[in-house]
C-alpha cells in the first residue's frame, strides 16, 4: 500500500513539473499588446485628480489597460489561460490606455460606469480580490471618482451641442 503511495506521488510530482515546465511561457493570450502611445492613456487625455488615477492604476490597470502586471501564475497554465482571457475581455470592455479614441460624451458614460462599479464593489472582480488583496477600493475612493467622473464635459462644446 505505501508503495502504490508513493509511486501516486511521484507519477504526480512528475506530471506537475513536466506541467509546469511546458506551461511557463510569456504573455501571449491574443495578438501582442499595442505599441505604447502615452499621450493616449487617460492621465494625459482626460488629467484626473491624483486619488482618482491612483485608484486607477492599484485597481484597474491590470485588466483595463495595455500594460498588465502579471503575478507569477499569469505565466503558468492552466491559470495563465484564464488570467490571459479576463486581460483580453476586461481591455475589450474598457481601455485606460485607449481613451483618447473616446469622445467626450463617451468619457463620461465610460467613468460613470467606472463608478457605478466600484460603488457597488462589483469592480475588481470577486475573484481577483483574494489574489490581489490590496485591491480594495475603498468608499473614499468610489467617491471621488464618481465625483470627477459628474464633472466630466458633457459634449464637445456648447456650439457642437447647439446643432
Amino acid at each position: 500500500m505505501k508503495r502504490l503511495l508513493l509511486m501516486v506521488a511521484l507519477c504526480g510530482l512528475a506530471a506537475l513539473g513536466v506541467g509546469l515546465a511546458l506551461g511557463h511561457h510569456p504573455y501571449q493570450g491574443w495578438p501582442p499588446l499595442p505599441p505604447t502611445r502615452p499621450g493616449a492613456d487617460i492621465a494625459m487625455v482626460a488629467h484626473p485628480p491624483a486619488l482618482v488615477m491612483t485608484t486607477l492604476h492599484k485597481d484597474c490597470y491590470n485588466c483595463h489597460s495595455d500594460h498588465p502586471d502579471l503575478p507569477w501564475y499569469g505565466y503558468v497554465w492552466p491559470s495563465s489561460a484564464q488570467v490571459q482571457d479576463d486581460i483580453h475581455r476586461a481591455g475589450a470592455r474598457l481601455n485606460f490606455s485607449e481613451w483618447d479614441q473616446l469622445s467626450p460624451e463617451m468619457s463620461r458614460i465610460r467613468m460613470n460606469q467606472v463608478c457605478t462599479m466600484v460603488s457597488e464593489d462589483k469592480m475588481p472582480i470577486w475573484y481577483y480580490k483574494p489574489f490581489h488583496p490590496e485591491a480594495k477600493v475603498t468608499k473614499q475612493q468610489a467617491a471621488a471618482i464618481c465625483n470627477w467622473a459628474n464633472q466630466m464635459p458633457i459634449a464637445l462644446t456648447t456650439q457642437s451641442a447647439s446643432r
